[in-house]
């Protein structure tokens, strides 16, 4: 293939990373800019005109799906064998190739076997039981996932706290790691994270085999460089020898990997592991329109840890996009769903359509919007609300308490959360029931009556014999509260796995339960707990209608990287929703966020709309929040409004009394509803506030130092002074 021909097709800063060849190389690849064509048109030019063999030559990425892709195009390229030749890989994989071949000489069998999640949960539960370690108290997965953290950091047991002063978790954690580590050797296995950490425990310790593949690999290609953690850091380090013709393809301003050990800095840094390098930013998006882009460039430059680039493109100037004030999330849902409907009226596509929120408890309301229109819509990377663990477990007591017939409820809930109740005693049960002609319901009260089970089954039995009871005199959603209360289940999942998600779906429910209004009149006691699992039913049966090929997407803005949608739906921009409560203390969390809110953003080609409520029910509280600070650098001229808002909307926070005079503050702490103002409350969720204001006695104002300034209902906001 010519070099006209080869390069044709890019435009000049896309062909400027290409022709460069030598020595250090970071490409800025800006959003929707054509990264992976730079990078597969690069090994082109390598081996078509510059002659690199093919094998000399390896590129990375993170996911088989990316590697597959671009393993594709560039056979396209290079048809042939040469195509063929060319090392296209993820991390894990090019790893596992290497210790098939050499990990004999690291003192594992080359025949190894690697453990799969579920393969590795078993070896740390195996673990947990043999140190007599309660598995309720440190989850194997809890534990599993901080392993892998230690691992991608290349902390071995050894290392891990080692001279530090340490809480049970870590005590207990060292323990779990260096048993497992134990038996991984001994069952002669390795888990995804060893294909890296022994890789480089390799090359550090046998200098000859990491000379063998600096001489095969004389250019590497990584992608998406933002993401990569200390362990991939440190192979790419590694492997690059003297002549450090490292290409490295990324975007700082799209790194939101945090969480799972992306370190931002790996990028940010380049230029001084390299001073040589060269920097090409690619800066021209393809997907977006001006508008759009202009947005986004707005919002992410606010960030202070980050390289200066400033999207454009040649597509249309497109329409200003849309910030949309709603009163509540329902009319936010109502919104979303009526502007969806109006595009499939006018011939669009359902699949032209996403939406974007921050947490997966926002999803609730707008699936019942979609539902409620006969829109279908797909969770992508998720459950639906509905079906997640917690709210199934939630709604099994509901059932039980409703109907004690229910056997296939109860077995779910007798021991969740855990209280001691084993198969054994379940057999029990199930023999005594038998025995009795009773249903195993009854026989639960015969046999925490004859001693069967002890402690953990009375209580249990009582607790379901009192919910029974209350549920003639109680709303659906204190009855919720109550046993959420009295089994201790937000405790029980503080150390599970995606514990504040859970903790949020949770709340959420509440919510729904709160907001639900039954069919028909005269409902009482148990008929509206009936039509509530009633609703409930209908809804979690609901699978779509199976010939329609066009569907809503719904996601985390996660999950979002690397999709792109003709419109885009950004909803909850609310301070504490968007940016997230968590963030609002701590500059580094707030980067990643408003990183967040530029890829959200970005993945719109032509229509974005970002919405906000006056305030919002979730987590089972009602939240006046104000708008999400990614809103307020916007111009007029980028935006347009279907609602009006005032600019007082746009509020840092409310004054603390401790910034007042002396007599204002005692002025002030005049008792005007159950907190004087000035006094220091406790809220479940947001911790300690200082109450400010008080509206109509139905509301309170208060400044929390977690979240910010909270409008809260009085009625539900649970608030324990402090004294």
């Amino acid at each position: 293939m010519a070099v006209t021909n080869l390069l044709k097709e890019l435009n000049p800063k896309q062909q400027e990373a290409v022709l460069h060849t030598e020595g250090p190389l970071l490409i800025l690849a800006g959003a929707g800019s054509g990264k992976t064509r730079v990078i597969v048109h690069r090994i082109a030019y390598l081996v078509e005109t510059l002659g690199i063999p093919p094998e000399t030559i390896l590129a990375v990425t993170f996911t088989n799906k990316a590697a597959g892709e671009m393993k594709e195009r560039v056979e396209a390229l290079l048809p042939g064998p040469r195509g063929k030749r060319v090392a296209v890989s993820t991390f894990h994989s090019a790893c596992l190739r290497i210790l098939r071949q050499y990990s004999h000489l690291i003192g594992i069998k080359n025949v190894f076997v690697i453990y799969d999640a579920q393969d590795q949960t078993a070896l740390i539960k195996l673990c947990l039981s043999d140190l007599a370690i309660d598995g309720d108290l440190f989850p194997p997965k809890k534990m599993l996932g901080l392993i892998g953290q230690l691992k991608n950091q290349l902390i071995t047991p050894s290392q891990y706290n080692d001279g530090f002063s340490s809480s049970l978790l870590q005590e207990k954690l060292k323990q779990v790691y260096t048993l497992y580590q134990e038996k991984l050797l001994g069952f002669q296995a390795v888990d995804f994270d060893d294909l890296l950490g022994l890789t480089i425990k390799l090359f550090t310790s046998q200098p000859d085999i990491l000379a063998r593949y600096r001489e095969q690999f004389q250019y590497l290609m990584i992608d998406e460089y933002q993401d990569t953690n200390m362990a991939q850091y440190r192979l790419i380090r590694l492997l690059i020898g003297e002549a450090k013709n490292l290409c490295v393809v990324g975007d700082d301003d799209q790194s939101i990997y945090a969480f799972r050990g992306a370190d931002v800095g790996n990028i940010l840094k380049f230029e001084r592991d390299f001073p040589d390098a060269k920097v090409v930013v690619l800066d021209q998006n393809y997907r977006s329109t001006q508008a759009i882009l202009s947005a986004a460039s707005t919002v992410i430059s606010e960030n202070k840890e980050r390289k200066v680039k400033k999207l454009w493109t040649e597509n249309s100037a497109g329409e200003p996009i849309t910030v949309q004030q709603v009163g509540d999330e329902t009319e936010e849902a109502l919104f979303v769903r009526e502007t969806i409907d109006a595009g499939r009226r006018s011939g669009q596509s359902l699949s032209n359509f996403c939406i974007l929120y921050r947490t997966h408890a926002q999803s609730r309301v707008i699936e019942e919007g979609l539902r409620n229109k006969g829109i279908p819509y797909v969770i992508f990377g998720g459950i639906r609300f509905y079906e997640r663990k917690e709210i199934k477990d939630l709604i099994a007591y509901i059932r039980v308490i409703v109907s004690k017939e229910d056997e296939v409820s109860l077995k779910r809930i007798i021991n969740t959360p855990a209280r001691g109740i084993g198969e054994v005693t379940i057999q029990k049960i199930s023999a005594l029931a038998e025995s009795g002609n009773v249903s195993f319901y009854d026989a639960i009260g015969l046999a925490s009556s004859q001693g069967i089970g002890k402690q953990g089954l009375i209580g249990f039995y009582k607790l379901m014999e009192h919910c029974r009871s209350e549920m003639e005199k109680l709303p659906i959603a204190d009855l919720l509260r109550l046993i959420i209360e009295k089994t201790e289940y937000l405790t029980a999942i503080e150390s599970k796995e995606e514990a504040e998600g859970r903790r949020e779906n949770i709340m959420e429910f509440i919510s729904a339960a709160e907001q639900f209004v039954p069919e028909g009149e005269g409902l009482e006691g148990e008929a509206i707990y009936k039509a509530f699992l009633d609703q409930i039913a209908l809804i979690s049966t609901e699978t779509g209608d199976k010939t329609v090929e066009s569907f809503v997407t719904l996601m985390t803005l996660h999950s979002a990287k690397g999709l792109e949608f003709e419109t885009v739906f950004m909803v909850g921009l609310e301070e504490g929703v968007f940016p997230h409560s968590r963030a609002l203390m701590d500059n580094k969390e707030m980067e990643e966020e408003r990183r967040l809110c530029y890829v959200g953003m970005t993945r719109a080609r032509a229509h974005l709309y970002m919405t906000y409520a006056e305030n919002r029910r979730l987590y089972g509280q009602t939240h006046w929040n104000s708008p999400s600070r990614f809103l307020r650098g916007l111009q007029s001229s980028m935006t347009r409004t279907l609602i009006e808002r005032a600019e007082s909307d746009f509020i840092e926070r409310a004054p603390v009394y401790s910034d007042l005079p002396d007599d204002e503050i005692i002025e002030r702490k005049k008792k005007a509803g159950p907190y004087a103002l000035g006094s220091w409350v406790r809220h479940p969720i947001f911790g300690t506030g200082e109450v400010q204001q008080y509206s109509g006695g139905e509301k309170i104002t208060i400044y929390f130092r977690s979240v910010g300034v909270k409008k809260l209902a009085l009625k539900y906001a649970n608030l324990e002074e402090v004294k």
